[in-house]
Order: structure tokens, then sequence, then C-alpha cells
């Protein structure tokens, strides 16, 4: 588990960028080169069902399968911009099924869903499991956990990069613990993509230490 030595004191992380789809023009707020993303009824979703994503774009493995994404935003660059750790926050809204989305991180801020490392969350009935990959490269994989639903509350998704290694949650699920993953230079950028509009999203919160802004 994290310890106050690994990660510094809650109190020093700083928000550097909050969305919540309780805004009507919380959709504006994010950079959209792919798919369609809209406000309704207090939550985010990409509407798009044309798998535009690029996706495994150098695999030459034949048959392999891709799966593109249809909806890709990122958070703004000027959040992002510098960041060598961080703490993102994706609340999905309550009753919703086990959900199928990625998070880019470390990212370009274009077209490509892998063009950084890449947290996918795939169900798996009603669980789910999680891959981090790099283009077609398979690097961790999780065991499959219960998808926790609470009719009260949203299920948040965490990421937690600091000291070049990443830790997530989904809800009280712990699906990496602290990994290794070595920084991509140059590359800042945190997209999220998904499938379709069945997943909907009520807030997205990064923050970020204060030594590293």
């Amino acid at each position: 588990k994290l310890t106050a030595i690994d990660t510094p004191n809650g109190k020093k992380w700083r928000q550097v960028f909050k969305v919540k789809g309780s805004s009507r023009s919380a959709h504006r707020k994010l950079d959209t080169p792919v798919g369609k993303w809209t406000v309704r009824n207090k939550a985010l979703n990409g509407t798009s069902t044309n798998r535009g994503v690029q996706w495994r774009k150098y695999t030459v493995r034949p048959g392999f399968p891709k799966d593109s994404p249809s909806n890709l935003a990122w958070l703004p660059e000027k959040a992002t911009k510098g960041l060598d750790a961080f703490r993102l926050t994706i609340d999905l809204e309550q009753k919703s099924r086990a959900p199928k989305m990625c998070v880019t991180f470390q990212g370009d801020g274009l077209r490509d869903g892998l063009s950084g490392w890449t947290l996918i969350l795939n169900p798996r009935g009603d669980k789910v499991q999680a891959t981090i990959e790099r283009y077609d490269r398979l690097v961790y994989q999780s065991d499959p956990v219960n998808y926790e639903v609470d009719d009260k509350k949203p299920t948040t998704l965490e990421l937690l990069y600091y000291g070049k290694r990443l830790t997530v949650r989904l809800g009280t699920q712990v699906l990496f613990d602290q990994n290794a993953i070595r920084a991509i230079p140059d590359m800042t950028r945190i997209g999220i993509a998904t499938w379709g509009p069945q997943l909907r999203i009520t807030e997205i919160e990064l923050r970020a230490p204060a030594r590293t802004r």
C-alpha cells in the first residue's frame, strides 16, 4: 500500500483541472479529436460508435483484434504540461454497468489512443479486468475484480502516478499497486477514450503535487 513516504501529503496535492457533468458546457473544456462528447442528465459521455480512434496502428500480426474506441477526449494541454506526477479521478455514474474505457497518460493529444501509456478497462461479466499497454505491447494485466456499484454515489476510477510508479483503484478494488512506469520524454497529455454512449462520467479531476507546478 502507498505510504506517506511514497506520496506527498494529501494536503499538498493541488487541483489543476476539474470538470463536472452537471455543467452544460463540460464537454467544451476537453479537446476532442475523435468522436463526439456531450452532456446529458448531468453526465459526460461520448456518443459516437464509429470506432474512429487510431488503435494498434503499428500491429503487423494478422488477425490481431483492434477493437478501436469511438470517442477520444484529452484534458487541456495547459493542465498537464510539465507534469511528472498526478492524481486523476474519474467518477462513473452510479448504477452503471462494468465500464469499458481507457485512460491514456503521457500521450500526444492527437488521434491515437495508444500514443502513451494506456490503461484499458474491460468488462468480464460483472467483473472488470485491466491492462496497461503501449501500442500493441501488453505491459501489465490485473486479475478480474468485482465491479462495485453504489446506488447513492458514483464509482471512482483513480490513477496515481508518482515517482515513476502507478497505482490504479476502481472503487475499493486495487487493480495495480505501484507498478513501475518509465516516463516518456516530452509527453504529458492525458486522455479518455470510450466505445460508445454507455459509459457516463459525472466528474473528472486532476491534481498534482505542489512541487511539480
